[in-house]
């Protein structure tokens, strides 16, 4: 594992699961850190003025950090959570380093967990590990070259003449007309 996974999971793990908030702050921040969760404020102190009544209120806590995959300065986390014994979340947490490899940004987003999708997966199921290391870079290169291309089918129509065009140029005349049918 690297410094960057190291220093996220720790965060998570010794600091909220744990309820070493104050601790863990110390040991895996920066020298700043903005945050860009609702209800949470910037810096260590901002952290702490959430999650140490969030730790008093929540004792008992059972986290899992599913998967965590590192790009570049990146971390991202996936972790199933329960609160109390009963109360299930999953969360997506994206996590920023330094240079020393230590946490200065955090975004995230936070579900209901402990639910199967009409399909009968849940949010957490599927690969852990990744085998494919070999595709990194071809995968990167993808969405690079997304807006590049001709995905003008796929607009809805507006009304206002360009993307109209657009939608019957740049796509095959039999699909434009479907498109166009199936968008108004």
């Amino acid at each position: 594992m690297t410094a960057k996974l190291d220093n996220a999971l720790g965060l998570y793990k010794e600091g909220i699961r744990d309820g070493n908030a104050r601790a863990a702050l110390d040991k895996y921040l920066g020298d700043r850190y903005t945050q860009h969760s609702t209800g949470v404020a910037d810096g260590k102190e901002g952290f702490l003025a959430f999650f140490e009544p969030f730790l008093v209120r929540n004792p008992v806590r059972d986290i899992e950090v599913v998967r965590a995959i590192e790009d570049g300065s990146y971390v991202f986390c996936h972790a199933a959570q329960t609160l109390g014994g009963t109360t299930k979340w999953v969360t997506t947490d994206l996590f920023d380093t330094d240079a020393e490899d230590r946490i200065v940004e955090h975004w995230d987003t936070i579900a209901p967990g402990g639910t199967r999708s009409p399909s009968g997966h849940t949010q957490t199921d599927g690969a852990t590990k990744v085998t494919d290391l070999e595709r990194t870079a071809a995968n990167k290169a993808y969405p690079a070259q997304l807006p590049d291309r001709r995905w003008t089918g796929c607009l809805p129509r507006t009304g206002k003449g360009r993307q109209d065009r657009e939608l019957s140029e740049g796509a095959p005349p039999d699909r434009a007309g479907q498109l166009r049918g199936d968008l108004r």
